[in-house]
């Protein structure tokens, strides 16, 4: 099996989600586990219950996560269950490489579990302190099985223990350890015959007095109020009155072992500044800064990211390799791996990875239809002759532009075999209400081809086919999703060979023309549109929301009119109004109303959204048996709400 590591699911699920689903994984929780190259399918026992989860992995930063749990259902995030699953499936090699799925099973859990009463002596806290416990176990009747009676049930399997109502253990060293680990947050957990309840978790961060950087050097302080953490098999461990917490879950990483050894037993620690930060992220999930440090008040920044393409293949198989890379540092698949150098910290910042840049690279390579071949080398495949040259064609193009892309032998010998036809727009002359434009074709290699070659194609529903030279012709983008659909909708006429287009259709000629030449400058990739707040306006907009307001002045102005779809609550109502207030303020040659159609319960709302945001605006409802009379009242300057129904009765007298 190739692909996904503990690193990358550490990097795709939240630090919560890492910490329950290792924890999972750990105590044996993992009932079943179907691996193959591109994902997996399994089952966690939580309680009484089945939590199956399947994972399609997209990309080192990309896992497409299915389990019927509250925290996937909620926002599709890789949770837990997820986690605990993956873990499973990469703890052992697949017996048979060849193989295209493996079946494995974790640690396997007992067939059934119990609800466990568990009760320690009135000197359990001296005991821990000398690494030892003594505890009785009974079983609870009519109690809920948690997930904390599933672990101790595998650990007593593990340790050979027979189950029987009531069970005395003696444990010590890393038996002790591990059983504290199996009853953490375990909901009967006692003292005495009194039944004192106690806690015990883990995943707890050493808590910092503070961290101080000066002269090429870290100081960290452990907070010494804390009080001392006791060592138990190489696990440290605070024990309070009615608590006991662990340092971290699972061994101690051995880059931060000796450093966090001397943190637990009370002494400051000195790091090189550099050493601390290609461990940071290590640190982070082991130690919990003070809030005024100068960690935690540090501007953490992404560094330029690189992105390498090398390809190579035929129009069958297309291989892909993909890497980024920081400055001189080598270069590593998206998500993976370590770069060096970063994190770095320069002045009052420290530059890290961007991993989000990487995470839309890998899924870019994602939408034109590769696969991850292996994530360990960031190599991915399409196959297909439709997919690659798709690709070829409307994919590789952009991304040469923004990417260093390298092309091997066999891939320069299959791009010779294919000629992507685009269109070409020559603006011949304009006037105040007119433009006149020649529209011809050609191939990538400057080879005409005529407009009825072209047509015949589109008609035929094809995207390519066979040219007079043998070569295979490929309709771009430009010409199927673009050009066709846009003259068939404009008021074009032909004269003396050119076409002519009105001044509204000349404007978004010019638009085609520009997207076609690829000459957008970097203020049309970001455009900044300029909108005045109305003084009839009562709201203050947001950037995006302004942005919005001027993106539809301009194209209502230049093109007529404007399609603006967002998500809900985002503004889309007081970004229309704004507008209309806008318009009320330029001189205009129509009647002076604006009319706003939309679904019959809704009037209201806009009505009242008008009242509060624009306030002195008229504005009438024409729906429902009195829309006759209110009609006659219409005058310049006013709004109407009408529902579709309505106006489509009401078409001749609007």
């Amino acid at each position: 099996m190739s692909g996904w590591t503990e690193t990358t699911l550490r990097a795709a699920a939240s630090w919560q989600a890492f910490k329950e689903g290792k924890s999972l994984f750990e105590t044996g929780m993992v009932a079943d586990v179907l691996a193959g190259g591109s994902g997996w399918q399994g089952t966690v026992r939580m309680g009484k219950r089945l939590m199956k989860v399947s994972v399609a992995v997209k990309s080192a930063t990309n896992f497409e996560t299915r389990c019927p749990c509250p925290d996937n259902q909620r926002s599709g995030a890789v949770c837990c269950h997820a986690v605990a699953t993956g873990l499973a499936a990469i703890s052992k090699p697949p017996e048979k490489p060849a193989a295209p799925a493996i079946s494995q099973k974790s640690t396997p859990a007992p067939a059934t579990s119990v609800p466990w009463q568990v009760l320690l002596p009135l000197n359990w806290r001296d005991a821990l302190k000398r690494g030892k416990l003594a505890a009785t176990l009974a079983t609870a009747k009519d109690a809920e099985i948690s997930p904390a009676d599933d672990r101790l049930c595998v650990w007593l399997a593990k340790e050979g223990v027979a189950k029987k109502e009531i069970l005395s253990i003696n444990i010590d060293g890393q038996r002790t350890s591990s059983f504290l680990e199996a009853i953490a947050e375990h909901p009967r957990l006692a003292v005495g015959k009194e039944r004192l309840l106690i806690q015990i978790r883990s995943g707890e961060r050493l808590r910092l007095a503070g961290a101080e950087q000066a002269k090429g050097e870290i100081l960290l302080i452990p907070d010494a109020e804390l009080g001392p953490w006791v060592e138990i098999s190489g696990s440290f461990w605070q024990i309070g009155e009615g608590s006991v917490i662990r340092v971290g879950e699972g061994k101690i990483p051995g880059e931060i072992a000796t450093a966090l050894t001397e943190l637990a037993q009370g002494k400051s620690v000195n790091l090189p500044t550099p050493h601390f930060f290609n461990q940071l992220h290590v640190w982070q999930e082991w130690l919990h800064f003070p809030a005024d440090s100068w960690l935690e008040s540090l501007h953490f920044l992404p560094a330029t990211a690189n992105f390498e393409l090398s390809l190579e293949g035929s129009l069958e198989h297309l291989e892909a390799q993909l890497s980024v890379r920081y400055g001189s540092a080598p270069p590593v698949p998206p998500g993976l791996g370590k770069v060096d150098g970063l994190p770095k910290l320069i002045g009052d910042h420290c530059e890290i990875r961007d991993l989000a840049k990487e995470e839309k690279a890998a899924s870019r390579l994602s939408r034109a239809g590769f696969e991850v071949e292996n994530f360990s080398s960031g190599r991915w495949v399409l196959k297909g002759e439709t997919a690659i040259i798709d690709f070829l064609t409307r994919s590789l193009p952009a991304l040469r532009n923004e990417w260093s892309v390298t092309e091997g032998e066999r891939f320069g010998h299959v791009q010779k075999q294919v000629a992507v036809v685009s269109p070409k727009i020559e603006i011949i002359g304009s006037g105040e209400d007119w433009l006149s434009f020649d529209l011809s074709f050609q191939t990538n290699d400057g080879i005409e081809v005529s407009a009825a070659e072209v047509r015949n194609l589109l008609r035929a529903g094809k995207g390519s086919g066979k040219g007079a030279g043998g070569k295979r012709l490929v309709i771009s983008d430009e010409v199927s999703s673009v050009v066709n659909p846009m003259f068939a909708d404009l008021d074009l006429q032909q004269e003396n060979g050119h076409f002519v287009a009105s001044a509204r259709s000349g404007e978004i000629i010019r638009e085609i023309r520009n997207k076609i030449n690829k000459s957008i400058d970097s203020n049309d990739l970001k455009p900044h549109f300029s909108f005045d707040l109305p003084a009839t306006l009562h709201a203050e907009l947001r950037p995006y929301q302004s942005l919005g307001a001027g993106w539809m002045l301009d194209r209502v102005q230049r093109f007529g009119g404007a399609l603006l779809a967002d998500d809900m609550g985002l503004g889309k109502t007081i970004q229309t109004i704004a507008l209309i207030e806008r318009l009320f303020q330029k001189d205009s040659p129509d009647s002076g109303v604006v009319m706003v159609v939309a679904t019959a319960s809704l009037l209201g709302n806009w009505r009242a959204e008008f009242s509060r945001f624009a306030p002195a605006r008229r504005v009438r409802i024409l729906h429902g048996a009195a829309r006759d009379s209110e009609r006659e009242k219409i005058q310049s300057g006013e709004v109407i709400l009408t529902s579709y129904g309505t106006l489509a009765r009401d078409l001749a007298y609007h």
